[in-house]
């Protein structure tokens, strides 16, 4: 009970940061946390999570985010991605990612800019002399 609520506060306070309507919520509103619990947490929170506002949509209105299509796909696409994560390879290298970037090169390293000559918007207007 006390994760229900904690879930739900959770999902309110997302809404309220980005001025978004929690109850009744938007299928996009619903698909977009579910994607950015899944990026914090993983699927099965995810999972919980539309559970959760689920069952607040269905007490307090009568619409179910967990039957539109948006949503559906959207949960979907995230269990999916879970299930396969054990068969996917990592783009590059722990190691490679936690070592420290390379620190910059010292002004004396770096090589001068040469100036730019910028063109005018408007051409220069030049007085007739007397003649």
């Amino acid at each position: 009970m006390a994760m229900r609520i904690k879930t739900w506060g959770d999902f309110k306070r997302w809404c309220e940061v980005r001025h978004l309507k929690a109850l009744p919520a938007h299928p996009w509103t619903v698909a977009a946390y579910l994607r950015w619990v899944e990026r914090r947490q993983d699927a099965v929170a995810a999972r919980t999570a539309l559970n959760v506002i689920s069952r607040a949509h269905l007490l307090k209105s009568a619409r179910v985010p967990e039957r539109h299509p948006t949503v559906q796909s959207t949960i979907d696409l995230i269990e999916r991605r879970a299930e396969t994560q054990a068969q996917r390879s990592n783009l590059f290298d722990d190691d490679l990612l936690t070592d420290a970037p390379p620190p910059p090169p010292k002004e004396a390293e770096q090589e001068p800019t040469p100036k730019r000559r910028v063109l005018a918007a408007q051409p220069r207007l030049k007085r007739k002399r007397p003649g």
